[in-house]
């Protein structure tokens, strides 16, 4: 493999650290970590009770279409995004980066798209669950993400645009915001995956309901609100807060 784009800094840069990374800790002949870092670095090191993918060593563990899997990470401030995945099996590496408000879908995408396209089959759709319909109760409401601020007027904020709704289609698919996921069954308990198999999601049940959705990557969970974090809620004592603000 060759470095694209050398004259590109941050691409460039980017690049040979995934070069370092598929080379097992070596790059253009020259060793920067040993065999050993290399094992401990493909080596899982945390994951919560009920998620489906963990860490190793702050790269995130990437599920990817055909049965692949690869490690990475992603961020974003705002509209300006990155994503990083590399394929060890594969030899690939995919650097992707975008800095408007519709580029997410590109960045958190592509790997999988190019996984897809070059190495494995489209995924074979797979059916609902009776059985899901049947308890929708428990999976359906509305959640926020934990990678938010809990308290102060942020908090608020988020409590009120930041709501995922959760709910359950028809046919037996689980649908988290606009994402259409299928049970994996009973031999994955409480495990879903993405329409193009790119991601499986977890979910931990506590009382009967779901409490906790965890997302592909690992770095992001799902938590149900409750009565006092419900927007129309929120929205109501906003606009008391409102007139009692112009009365005073």
């Amino acid at each position: 493999p060759q470095v694209v784009d050398p004259e590109n800094f941050f691409s460039g840069d980017m690049a040979r650290y995934m070069l370092l990374l598929l080379g097992g800790g070596t790059v253009d002949g020259v060793a920067v970590y040993g065999p050993a870092t290399a094992r401990e670095l493909a080596t899982p090191s945390a994951r919560a009770a009920g998620q489906p993918s963990g860490f190793n060593h702050g790269l995130a563990q990437v599920q990817l279409p055909a049965g692949f899997s690869g490690l990475g990470h992603d961020g974003a401030t705002m509209f300006f995004m990155s994503s990083m995945v590399v394929v060890p099996e594969l030899r690939l590496g995919v650097f992707s980066s975008a800095n408007t408000d519709t580029g997410g879908g590109l960045v958190n995408g592509l790997p999988a798209a190019i996984v897809e396209h070059f190495y494995g089959p489209p995924p074979a759709p797979r059916p609902g669950s009776p059985e899901l319909k049947a308890a929708a109760g428990a999976y359906e409401g509305d959640f926020l993400a934990s990678r938010r601020a809990y308290g102060g007027l942020e908090g608020f904020v988020t409590s009120l645009i930041g709501i995922v709704p959760v709910s359950v289609t028809d046919d037996g698919h689980l649908m988290i915001g606009d994402a259409r996921l299928s049970p994996l069954g009973d031999l994955a308990p409480g495990r879903f995956i993405s329409e193009t198999g790119a991601g499986v999601v977890g979910v931990t049940l506590e009382d009967g309901k779901v409490q906790r959705i965890f997302l592909p990557g690992g770095a992001v969970v799902l938590e149900r609100i409750g009565f006092f974090h419900q927007t129309g809620l929120l929205i109501t004592l906003t606009v008391f807060d409102m007139l009692a603000a112009l009365a005073t």
